[in-house]
């Protein structure tokens, strides 16, 4: 016990989930966090910067679904907020598939990725 009466746990080691102790090795690639307010072009840049750092760091689905999601503020987070909550509701796991679908599905629709593909087309 120290002076004021509360104990002290000096020898106290607590064992570190190993999926955490990879978050600031994922955090020193320098992707910036996604606001959600961006060019339709910059969000699927984006994803494309994540699936190259998971790629080295060899992440498992459930990492790349935890790591992406911290990486979302402001409106993207509320928006993934809202979204796993519904997808939640069938009890299994969101898959890292299941994620990048609803996020291009938000941030990249398909009716702009046509666009975006026949603008390129006639240049």
């Amino acid at each position: 016990m120290n002076r004021n009466g509360s104990r002290v746990f000096t020898n106290l080691i607590l064992p570190l989930n190993p999926q955490y102790t990879r978050l600031p090795k994922f955090h020193k690639n320098d992707l910036p966090f996604f606001y959600g307010n961006v060019d339709l072009v910059e969000a699927k840049e984006w994803l494309q910067k994540l699936n190259k750092i998971f790629r080295v760091m060899r992440c498992d689905h459930v990492q790349k679904v935890d790591f992406a999601t911290y990486m979302l503020e402001s409106d993207a987070e509320h928006w993934w907020k809202n979204t796993r909550g519904s997808l939640a509701t069938r009890g299994a796991l969101i898959t890292w598939e299941e994620f990048k679908e609803v996020f291009l599905g938000k941030y990249f629709p398909h009716n702009v990725c046509i666009q975006k593909e026949t603008e390129f087309l006639q240049l």
